[in-house]
Order: structure tokens, then sequence, then C-alpha cells
């Protein structure tokens, strides 16, 4: 498998120790660049981490034809702006949440991405059950049932597992839980543990179920 060779645009707190070192530590990846618009930060990232070099120009890590991907760490509000840039050199992109400003802002992001215009991708969902950023949601919340269900991520709270997809809120992400699949997430996990899926909770009279819903897992 292709190594993954990825370019880090801000590399402040949040890069610091929950995401900058999987990048260089996960199999077939490697981070080669880092920016920070304050240079001696960013070359102090750099050397701490091991990195080869370091910028404070988003534009080195844009156009660099080394670079496959890039890793957008910064405030939200230049989100959106990168992300667009970054398509346009066709750099595929992996952005920290909030995705953007607005909903306008994560439709154009979107759309950048796989290279079709927000009014296309708003005609390819109008006859689907669910709109795009809907659709998007209920994706997240697909990928935390997975990862509730997985034995092997049991030490991971789940509110760790929310907030990794997104959700910071936690009385709302058990709420768009329960509302997708019929179950609270501390159930659903109870219940998948203990596969007790296809029969009634001891003595309680309830069935754990899911609600049908058109996404793929």
């Amino acid at each position: 498998m292709k190594t993954i060779r990825w370019g880090m645009i801000g590399c402040g707190d949040v890069a610091e120790v929950k995401s900058g070192p999987g990048f260089y530590k996960a199999r077939n990846s490697e981070l080669v660049a880092v920016m920070r618009r304050d240079e001696a930060l960013a070359a102090d990232f750099a050397r701490r981490h091991n990195v080869p070099r370091s910028h404070a120009d988003a534009s080195a890590i844009i156009d660099a034809p080394d670079i496959d991907a890039v890793y957008i760490a910064t405030l939200p509000d230049t989100h959106h702006e990168y992300t667009l840039r970054c398509a346009a050199a066709g750099k595929p992109v992996y952005v920290e949440k909030p995705m953007g400003l607005d909903h306008r802002q994560c439709i154009e992001m979107i759309g950048a991405g796989v290279g079709l215009s927000p009014s296309y991708l708003f005609e390819l969902f109008a006859d689907e059950p669910l709109t795009l950023m809907r659709w998007v949601r209920v994706e997240r919340l697909a990928r935390c049932r997975r990862e509730l269900a997985d034995p092997a991520l049991r030490h991971r709270s789940i509110a760790q597992v929310a907030q990794a997809w997104g959700f910071g809120d936690m009385t709302n992400f058990s709420r768009s839980f329960r509302e997708i699949f019929g179950i609270s997430p501390r159930g659903y996990r109870q219940a998948s543990l203990q596969g007790r899926f296809d029969r009634l909770a001891a003595g309680s009279g309830s069935e754990i179920h899911e609600k049908p819903y058109p996404v793929g897992i």
C-alpha cells in the first residue's frame, strides 16, 4: 500500500497530542511538513515531532509536489478557505471540527472535495429521503454506532467516541442517536457488547431495536 504523505496546516494545541502524532505513527502514513503563521512555533513543533520541514505560509503545503493530502487544524474561520484551495490543487483534506462556519460553507467544501457544484449536489439529493447535510450527520452517527459496538474500543468513553465524530454536545448526541437507532448510546453499547439485540431485555419488557434508515453503514 502506498504511503500517504501528509502536510498539516495549523499545528497548535489540537494537533499537539490528539491528532498530530497519529499522522506519523499510523501505518502507511508520513507527516512531511507543518505550517503555522508563527514561523518559530511551526519550527518548534516540527523539531519536537521530527517533521522534516516547517513553514509560515499555507501555500508551501498546498502547492508542494511531495504532499498527497492535507490536514487542516486551524481555527474554523479558515477551514473553508484552505479546503477550497487544497481542492483546487487536487489534494484531499482532513478538516478539524467544526467543519465550517455555516451550512453554506460546508456545502461548498463538500462540493469542492468531490468536484461538484453546490447546486448539483442539491440536485443529486433532491429525490432522496435525506438532505445532504442530514446524510452527513447520519453517517457520523453510524460511525459512532460502529465504534460503540466494537469490543476493542470499549476502553473509550461514549463522550470520547462522540467527540471524535464531531458531537460536542452530549445531550444533543444522545437525542440524535436515539432518534435514528431507537436506543440511547449507553443502552446500545451495553446491548451490543452483551449480545442482547435479538431478545427482550431481562425483566424489562422492552425490546432493543434499531430504526431503519436509508443510509449504508
